[in-house]
């Protein structure tokens, strides 16, 4: 836990923290620690706000100083984490302060709650609902030790469930490689690919031995490199024709990265497995919360899923809960996609009938978010481009949404659609084309070649995939790390997490 006075004074002492001032009634001074909830790492960028008025944004120490209303005796601090650029979903972390009185001498912690909107979002098209959508919600009571009060100023801190790191992505399908004369290109490329990733958070570079007539030379790494370098290590070992090949055995590829690492950064990295776990792991589990941890200590795993049979990705960051459980996974999918035979959010599924009211006795109709989700379906199907805001006018038959149903359904359309009916099996069969064996295309779910629509990526157990259906992980032996010889410091982490984006 950051000591909130060293905290202060230090930020203050070199001018950082931006510093807010606002008119208000029985003011008090704040200061607002913005932590991951996974190690208790400061993040930058956050914006900070005290019953909706702004505190401030937290500097690279993760601090934001301002000042609170102690009128009504309390108050709702709000850290907003978000970076669209980077994926990272927005996140509102809240933590409620009573007990509050000027002057100001004491104050207690109360509820606290972390939310993600639409952690899994079906269609990525903002604030809209969609059945197949899921939130991120944690509410609990706060530790004690997040709220003092010194020298009749409050310090708070807030825990982020959000963890990201900040790693470099690569599209497995970008290009083919050429090892031995063979052209090696697509689902062949996803370890090589990560294992780039991976080197590249790092620093590490493909290093040239200089020679008597030339100079050392060095490059960032790439997946040809380690493709090489596996090929080199065992050149009759394996097939470049038939699974696995060089670089698909996961001993062979953490040898690889060990000669790569050594050369480029000699006694300043170790390559070794990730954290014990099984041949088939979920989200949440004990092996998700492993690889969490080492994401605190600033460490990406590059490890093995059940997505498709034996898909490899980088985990470059987790959402926790209060408990410390990790409900979610933060991967860099080379890949982008899950080849489940249906789309992996699943089909359009509303609860109550959609559209004109006409003759309808039913007794609920056009509930908001059965509305959205019809208007984002037609938004995909090209027959809407209004808002997804979930409004109708049932008695209109000219409204936008009604129009865009009838113009969906073709010659005698009735502008409804009911669960279950035809015009929801016809949506659902438009939305579902090109789904086996790959995502819908309808849907954008595919990741072309120059593609990165498996940047920064939120998996679960309940995420769909080609293995039974469901998300599933592979354990130790599945999986390479680089951890550094000599562990990060707090603040050399906070240097490699994604910032907020500042407001």
């Amino acid at each position: 836990m950051t000591d909130p006075v060293a905290a202060q004074t230090a930020a203050q002492a070199a001018g950082e923290g931006e510093v807010e001032s606002a008119a208000l009634t029985c003011p008090a001074p704040c200061v607002v620690t913005v932590l991951t909830r996974t190690g208790d790492i400061p993040v930058e960028g956050v914006y900070v706000e005290g019953d909706g008025v702004r505190v401030g944004v937290t500097n690279s120490n993760g601090i934001a100083m301002g000042s609170v209303s102690t009128c009504d005796g309390a108050v709702t601090l709000k850290a907003i984490y978000e970076n669209a650029d980077a994926r990272v979903k927005t996140e509102e972390a809240t933590l409620e302060v009573t007990g509050l009185s000027l002057p100001l001498t004491s104050a207690t912690a109360g509820q606290a709650r972390n939310f993600i909107a639409k952690v899994q979002d079906v269609f990525g098209s903002g604030d809209g609902g969609f059945p197949g959508d899921k939130d991120f919600e944690d509410t609990y009571t706060a530790d004690a030790t997040q709220v003092t009060v010194v020298a009749g100023t409050l310090h708070v801190t807030i825990k982020l469930a959000t963890i990201s790191l900040e790693v470099p992505y690569r599209n497995q399908n970008d290009s083919a490689e050429t090892i031995g004369n063979v052209a090696q290109r697509g689902a062949i490329l996803c370890m090589p690919t990560s294992g780039e990733m991976q080197g590249r958070y790092w620093g590490i570079q493909k290093v040239t031995a200089a020679t008597a007539t030339t100079p050392e030379t060095r490059a960032d790494i790439t997946r040809y490199d380690i493709m090489m370098e596996a090929y080199n290590r065992n050149t009759t070992g394996y097939q470049l024709g038939v699974f696995p090949r060089h670089w698909q055995n996961w001993d062979n590829l953490r040898g690889a990265m060990t000669t790569l690492v050594d050369a480029s950064h000699p006694n300043t990295y170790s390559v070794g497995n990730g954290p014990a776990g099984g041949s088939v792991e979920t989200i949440p589990s004990a092996y998700a919360d492993s690889l969490t941890e080492l994401l605190g200590e600033g460490v990406p795993t590059v490890t093995s899923t059940y997505a498709t049979d034996g898909h490899v990705m980088i985990v470059i960051g987790a959402v926790v809960k209060h408990d410390d459980e990790s409900e979610w996974l933060i991967l860099n999918d080379p890949n982008g996609t899950l080849a489940s035979t249906d789309s992996i959010y699943g089909d359009l599924d509303i609860q109550n009938p959609v559209g004109a009211r006409g003759t309808s006795t039913a007794a609920v109709m056009n509930s908001a978010p059965d509305v959205r989700a019809v208007q984002e379906v037609l938004t995909r199907t090209g027959h809407y481009t209004g808002p997804t805001n979930g409004v109708i006018n049932e008695a209109d038959p000219n409204d936008p949404t009604i129009a865009a149903i009838r113009a969906f359904q073709g010659r005698g359309g009735d502008g409804r659609v009911d669960p279950g009916g035809g015009a929801e099996r016809r949506m659902n069969a438009q939305i579902d084309r090109g789904t086996s064996p790959k995502y819908s295309a309808v849907e954008n779910e595919r990741n072309g070649p120059a593609g990165d629509r498996g940047r920064h990526v939120y998996y679960n157990g309940g995420t769909e995939g080609a293995r039974a259906g469901n998300f599933r992980l592979k354990g130790q032996a599945w999986s390479s790390v680089i951890e550094p010889d000599t562990a990060l410091t707090t603040a050399e982490i906070a240097d490699r997490l994604n910032t907020g984006t500042r407001r």
